[in-house]
């Protein structure tokens, strides 16, 4: 019996779950018509906050993690393709594996994580039952704000990580960076580039939707700041590498 009842319970949370998020997401669509046709206004002060705390304070940690992992990435490809005699080939690998695949996951990871703490800080419990205001007053603006932070610490990071990969073969690996400096530009082409930024935004807004959703969740059903601090992060690093494998399957 036991069994039975936990099962019904979870399925009956599920169905909760699945019928608030759907609210949530026609809510947030209301909410925002309201704020484009100039029918409400958002809190361009937590948009600013947002940006600070997911996005400058988290710059400069961001290019020591990029820089080091950078390197370690190209050491250990070089010494694999070195085996097959394909060492010459390392650089151009490691820059498109980074730029395309590599940069816009991390930025999503690393905003996911960082969002889910700014939670704890949010004074979200005192507008129970009040979604309106909620929605207004910080999803909305967490949304617009990790889409500006995403664009702004993308070009940290990839500078970082170019930077960092140079180093390592030019002075790590002694070797030669004359013909890759020479053809970085034709390599990085602005396809490339602008598919890159392409998937940091869908990450940043799977991270933003998620982010939004338990916000709502915890305004509307009063769960607890640490059970959403966790959902958050284990749901969205869940989606983020489920729609990042989906795009490499596609070939995207």
């Amino acid at each position: 019996m036991y069994v039975f009842r936990r099962t019904g319970f979870n399925v009956i949370k599920f169905i909760a779950s699945v019928t608030l998020f759907f609210h949530f997401i026609g809510h947030l669509w209301h909410c925002m018509q309201d704020f484009l046709w100039g029918r409400s206004v958002i809190s361009w002060e937590r948009i600013i906050k947002t940006i600070y705390r997911s996005g400058a304070k988290l710059a400069i940690p961001l290019l020591f993690i990029s820089a080091l992992m950078g390197m370690s990435i190209a050491t250990n490809l070089h010494h694999i393709l070195n085996k097959y005699h394909l060492q010459h080939k390392a650089l151009l690998i490691v820059q498109n594996l980074l730029t395309r695949d590599f940069v816009p996951l991390l930025i999503g990871y690393v905003l996911c994580v960082q969002s889910s703490l700014n939670l704890i800080t949010a004074r979200v419990t005192k507008l129970h039952r009040v979604p309106q205001e909620v929605l207004l007053d910080y999803i909305l603006p967490i949304i617009i704000g990790i889409n500006i932070t995403a664009l702004l610490l993308y070009t940290y990071t990839v500078a970082a990580f170019i930077f960092s990969v140079y180093l390592t073969f030019h002075f790590v690996l002694g070797i030669s960076t004359h013909e890759y400096l020479l053809h970085l530009a034709g390599s990085i082409t602005f396809v490339e580039i602008f598919i890159s930024i392409l998937k940091t935004s869908v990450y940043c807004t799977i991270v933003s939707l998620i982010v939004g959703y338990y916000y709502y969740d915890v305004a509307v059903r009063n769960i607890s700041v640490r059970q959403a601090v966790s959902r958050i992060i284990t749901r969205g690093l869940l989606w983020l590498t489920a729609f990042s494998l989906y795009l490499n399957i596609s070939n995207f």
